[in-house]
Parts: C-alpha cells; sequence; structure tokens
C-alpha cells in the first residue's frame, strides 16, 4: 500500500490551471493559505511548474521536481525523473511529513490515476477563462 499525497490547485469551471507556463490566477487569499498548508512539507511538481515559480524553491519546504530531462537541474530541489522514483522517495524519507502535488495538469492526472491521492484542496474560481494547462476531470459536482 502507498502512502497517500495531497493536491492543492486553484481552477475554474472549465478546470483550466493555467496558460502559457503562468497561474490564470493570482488571488492574494489564495497564495497565502497555499503557504500555511504546505509550510513545512513536501511539495512536488513538475519542471514546468517549477519554472513558473516566483520564488524558486518554494522556502521552508521539500522541493521535489519531476521531469524526464535527465540533465535538468534545479538548484536547492530534489529532482526525479518518475512517479516511481517520487513515491519511493517520499515513502522512505518524507514518510513522517504531508506530501503536496502542486502540479501541473499530468503530474496530478499521474497520481490521481494511481489512486495516491487522499484529500485535494481545489480553490475553483468563478470563470471559464480558457488556457492550456487543466486539471484533470475527475471532480464530482452535484451542482452542475
Amino acid at each position: 500500500m502507498y502512502m497517500k499525497f495531497k493536491i492543492v490547485a486553484c481552477i475554474n469551471h472549465a478546470l483550466t490551471l493555467g496558460n502559457e507556463g503562468k497561474l490564470l490566477y493570482n488571488i492574494k487569499a489564495d497564495l497565502q493559505n497555499f503557504k500555511r498548508i504546505t509550510n513545512g512539507s513536501v511539495i512536488i511538481m513538475g519542471s514546468k511548474t517549477y519554472e513558473s515559480l516566483p520564488r524558486k524553491p518554494l522556502p521552508n519546504r521539500i522541493n521535489i521536481v519531476i521531469t524526464r530531462n535527465k540533465n535538468y537541474v534545479a538548484e536547492g530541489c530534489v529532482v526525479l525523473h518518475s512517479i516511481e522514483e517520487c513515491i519511493e522517495l517520499c515513502e522512505r524519507q518524507y514518510h513522517d511529513k504531508d506530501c503536496y502535488v502542486i502540479g501541473g495538469g499530468k503530474i496530478y492526472e499521474e497520481f490521481i490515476n494511481r489512486d495516491l491521492v487522499d484529500i485535494m484542496y481545489i480553490t475553483e474560481v468563478n470563470s471559464s477563462e480558457e488556457g492550456d494547462t487543466t486539471f484533470p476531470n475527475v471532480l464530482m459536482d452535484s451542482e452542475k
């Protein structure tokens, strides 16, 4: 049995996360909440999400970047090349910490499809703005 991971995301009604390497929404309260819940924990992201961060690595967190690029370097981060490597490392070294998947769309999808997620912290913005990165269509909303 694998350990369970948590997800943090800000999406809109169309499940859009970002566009051209940037978050669609810069909501102060959402960013403060993200900082509060991930502080002192492990954050897991793809390389595009890492590149989009305004401050690298995010302080007070263990930053894990997953990329297929074997030459990728992210100063101050743990760089891994597969979801499997990430799971193994988290189970071995970080089993006593909360581990948050923070993006992007493909990384979210991998963790969800493998049934590795137990909690999702989702901020939904009342908008249908379009972008090039979306959250996996797994959220069920009885009002829609």
